[in-house]
């Protein structure tokens, strides 16, 4: 059963997925090269004064990019199901409803994780050749509250589309774009790492909540 429920997510969002690790391929290359065009025009000298005294990261440009893939993946995952109605006979399968969804969220995040891992690592592999190890862990540091967004996201957005009332989803989107702006807030590299237990606790909420939807949305609670 697990398999099956895998592979139906897999032939349902397959094309999104090809494309995400298209689009990362072609962004982490673009970012690489931006990063070594701005030590050609700023000078040597002057970037890594930036990066050492200010904190300053060259890898900001991804800071969006994990938030508009949670976006992306999590809607082209869940739309399907609830234009086609076929939640609520998903629901009705004979394995234990949390399990289901469990299993459906849990793809989608781990494609998400094997996207951000692929991109973020090899960007910093091309960066080593460069870059000391200190400000390579620093920007990682940097880049975990943005990947923590968007995991925020796809899961924001599959609680907004399981949630069977529009009240419930204005509720659920103002909720998001207040934990989203913590998430993306600029603050230097150690504050990070401070907020990470408190980020970590805010997406296992999301994520309970989702199969609180859930339960109304099999019960077909309409307020």
């Amino acid at each position: 059963m697990i398999r099956s429920i895998l592979l139906k997510e897999w032939i349902k969002t397959r094309w999104v997925v090809i494309g995400i690790f298209i689009a990362l391929t072609a962004y982490t290359c673009y970012e690489v090269m931006n990063i070594f065009h701005a030590f050609r025009y700023n000078g040597t000298m002057s970037l890594w004064e930036m990066i050492i005294q200010k904190d300053y990261t060259l890898v900001g440009g991804f800071k969006y990019v994990p938030v508009a893939i949670g976006i992306v993946l999590s809607l082209f995952q869940m739309i399907p199901e609830l234009l086609h109605k076929r939640l609520k006979l998903t629901l009705h399968l004979p394995i234990a409803r949390h399990k289901m969804i469990g299993y459906m969220i849990g793809y989608g995040l781990g494609i998400l994780t094997l996207s951000f891992i692929l991109s973020i690592g090899t960007t910093m592999i091309i960066l080593s050749q460069h870059f000391a190890i200190e400000i390579l862990k620093a920007w990682t540091l940097a880049i975990l509250p943005w990947i923590g967004a968007g995991y925020l996201s796809y899961l924001a957005m599959a609680w907004i589309a399981i949630e069977p009332t529009w009240k419930g989803r204005t509720i659920v989107l103002a909720i998001w774009f207040l934990l989203n702006h913590l998430f993306l807030y600029p603050s230097a590299s150690q504050a990070m790492v401070d907020m990470m237990p408190l980020h970590i606790v805010l997406l296992g909420l999301i994520g309970a909540s989702i199969f609180y939807a859930t339960i109304r949305f099999k019960e077909g609670k309409q307020a």
